[in-house]
């Protein structure tokens, strides 16, 4: 009788452990050019590795301020980190005048995204801006103000 508890026992914790063990990896949605799947690839690798500056080479950093900087790694970067991605793809970009991407370091072509796997607000997501420059991905920052005012 004793082993058939201590045999029970042994089951529930092995299975406790593997489902603890076990999450699903993150999903990189297809339809998206080589390149820009290499870059989901090397987003997720760095944060999964919560590798800030791995992270941080993924950034067109051109023309951003140093407050700037500061901010998008505090707030981008580093308050990501912690959370579980679910799936990384691929938006087209929204639908603006064209003056609007003049305020970024460079023209995205797509815009990655981000969905984590957050129980208590299902869905969410975040848009980056992504474009090729120096012949390699990046995410492009708004590094100029508009007429209208908008800033980072």
């Amino acid at each position: 009788m004793r082993l058939g508890w201590l045999a029970g026992l042994l089951a529930v914790i092995v299975a406790g452990t593997a489902l603890v063990g076990c999450r699903k990896p993150t999903l990189i949605r297809p339809g998206a050019t080589t390149e820009q799947q290499q870059f989901a690839r090397a987003f997720l690798a760095a944060h999964d590795k919560k590798d800030l500056d791995a992270a941080k080479a993924l950034v067109d950093w051109d023309d951003a301020t140093d407050d700037y900087k500061k901010h998008f790694v505090r707030v981008e970067l580093e308050g990501h980190s912690k959370e579980f991605i679910k799936s990384i793809g691929f938006s087209p970009l929204p639908s603006v005048p064209q003056e609007y991407w003049e305020k970024f370091n460079h023209h995205p072509d797509v815009m990655l995204a981000v969905e984590y796997d957050d129980p208590q607000t299902p869905g969410r997501a975040n848009l980056y801006p992504i474009g090729e420059k120096g012949g390699k991905y990046l995410i492009t920052l708004q590094v100029k103000q508009s007429a209208a005012g908008d800033w980072p």
